[in-house]
């Protein structure tokens, strides 16, 4: 150890009192205000994109939300894959006919069945049949569901 005992490096406590290089402080204040701006810009950054993402992200579909409570009270539609009418009641619905409750009688024999003659035919919890393609207005009222609110998707307009 010999003569290293009498050379003090910055910030060595030498007695009561704490020798620190002036210089030193300064470039270590600079560099916590430095950390600070960068954090502050990321937290900053991350709300602007959690903002910009919640508008810009799709929010639930009300023909979803519609086409699920028909599925909830009970409503099937019977219908198949080539008449055009079918097509229309699809539609009508949009990406949303995933959700509802679908008999397809190209496949299965419950058309026949039933005595299903017009395609689509709905058939509804309590046994009511709508027959025909079927606007958001008509399905609601038969079914208590509430109808999607805005620009109607109307049999005619598909």
């Amino acid at each position: 150890m010999g003569g290293r005992q009498g050379v003090k490096r910055a910030g060595q406590r030498t007695g009561s009192s704490v020798r620190v290089n002036p210089e030193r402080a300064a470039a270590l204040r600079r560099r916590q205000r430095q950390l600070a701006l960068t954090w502050f810009f990321i937290g900053a950054a991350l709300v602007v994109a959690i903002v910009l993402l919640s508008s810009v992200l799709p929010k639930p579909d009300a023909y979803e939300r519609f086409a699920k409570c028909l599925a909830r009270e009970g409503a099937v539609v019977y219908c198949d894959d080539v008449t055009s009418d079918c097509q229309a009641q699809k539609r009508v619905f949009g990406a949303a006919f995933t959700s509802v409750v679908y008999e397809n009688c190209d496949y299965t024999t419950i058309c026949q069945e039933l005595k299903i003659a017009v395609k689509p035919s709905w058939i509804l919890a309590d046994g009511e049949r709508i027959e025909g393609v079927q606007d958001v207005a008509a399905l609601a009222a038969a079914t208590g569901c509430e109808a999607p609110k805005g620009e109607p998707r109307m049999p005619a307009d598909v």
